[in-house]
């Protein structure tokens, strides 16, 4: 999601500008909606069809070990709905399926 905000500071304003944000995963964790709500990353999560935006940051029972050089909360000013799709499946075998999203910014 940083990476996001960087886009949309850098393409703010500016005309015939665009820039895109890939991730490519084979650790389903990352698509999958996760069973607990209450995590100290939630608000990071990029689990299918999950919409971001605003402010984005660590709950407030994160040790600091965990928020340490990350503790700077992200902003988001657009509106994106999150869409993993599916890249490649080396095999059957726990982390063989890959999946990327991916984020274009104007």
């Amino acid at each position: 999601m940083a990476q996001v905000e960087k886009l949309e500071r850098i393409t703010m304003g500016r005309r015939n500008i665009c820039g895109i944000v890939v991730l490519l995963t084979n650790d389903h964790l990352h698509w999958t909606e996760p069973m607990q709500s209450n995590t100290v990353d939630c608000e990071f999560r990029i689990h299918e069809n999950r919409i971001v935006t605003g402010e984005l940051k660590w709950q407030e029972h994160a040790s600091t070990g965990t928020k340490e050089k990350r503790d700077v909360p992200i902003f988001i000013k657009g509106r994106y709905q999150l869409k993993w799709h599916h890249y490649s499946t080396v095999n059957r075998d726990g982390h063989g399926e890959f999946r990327y999203i991916y984020n274009r910014e104007k």
